[in-house]
């Protein structure tokens, strides 16, 4: 059985939304985009820790700022949807419950540290 659609963490040559179609989250499909989304957050990680240190040394100049601000912002592009992707898995899995009960995930407090 098909699921619905999956938005995947990156677009077309054209800018425009790629979806997977697959019979479920543990498709090969599902887990290369999976894997996908963890290589995209460990280069975000990287990158925000690059500019962590360009912006924390006062001899950094304009040009090497303005090249980590530009990265910034394409990891920061990249991670809201990836955030996009996680937001429709959720919704997704919270539809499936139509008793009305419990329709919101539930975390324990714990969870929280």
């Amino acid at each position: 059985m098909i699921n619905d659609l999956r938005l995947l963490p990156w677009t077309s040559p054209d800018g425009k939304a790629c979806f997977l179609s697959t019979a479920g989250p543990d498709s090969k499909l599902s887990q290369i985009a999976d894997e996908v989304e963890e290589a995209i957050t460990d280069e975000a990680l990287e990158v925000f820790e690059g500019v962590q240190a360009l912006l924390g040394d006062t001899g950094t100049d304009a040009h090497h700022l303005r090249v980590a601000l530009v990265q910034a912002a394409g990891s920061l592009d990249a991670m809201i949807r990836i955030a996009e992707v996680r937001r429709d898995q959720l919704v997704r899995y919270t539809r499936k419950d139509n008793d009305g009960v419990g329709d919101e995930p539930q975390l324990q407090a714990d969870a929280f540290g």
